[in-house]
């Protein structure tokens, strides 16, 4: 039996029925591994529309300053769609592990982007290259 509720949280994300406090950094994760796992020529359009609809489920404008953020979606569907490439023989729940222990800081988009240019309304609105350094994933 897996010791993740994936199935349930990628459920209650397609539903709007995930609170906004479960809606955590590695629920981000793990609806995005769902998403490529699922969907995988769909995944990024499924994350934007469902991210913003979420959003505003739980009274979130996605504004120039505030909800989604086109560049940080972006960066992680493609870290997942890495990790899912080059750890295919891995189960969904192990999966799951090397994407939080390895991968689940928040911060790892700093090592990518600065923060003037990661936290411009500019990246929230459309994607943008990292100018720190190339992906390595």
């Amino acid at each position: 039996m897996s010791k993740y509720n994936y199935l349930e949280l990628f459920e209650q994300f397609k539903g709007k029925t995930l609170e906004k406090a479960e809606w955590t950094h590695n629920a981000h994760l793990i609806v995005g591994l769902c998403a490529v796992q699922f969907y995988p020529e769909n995944a990024l359009a499924f994350m934007r529309v469902g991210i913003k609809e979420l959003n505003l489920s739980h009274g979130t404008q996605n504004t120039e300053s505030s909800g989604y953020h086109e560049t940080i979606t972006v960066f992680y569907i493609r870290l997942i769609e890495s990790i899912l490439n080059r750890h295919s023989n891995l189960t969904f729940d192990a999966q799951i592990d090397l994407l939080i222990n390895q991968y689940g800081s928040s911060d790892l988009v700093l090592k990518y982007y600065s923060r003037e240019l990661i936290f411009s309304s500019e990246a929230r609105a459309k994607y943008i290259e990292p100018d720190l350094r190339r992906f390595d994933f």
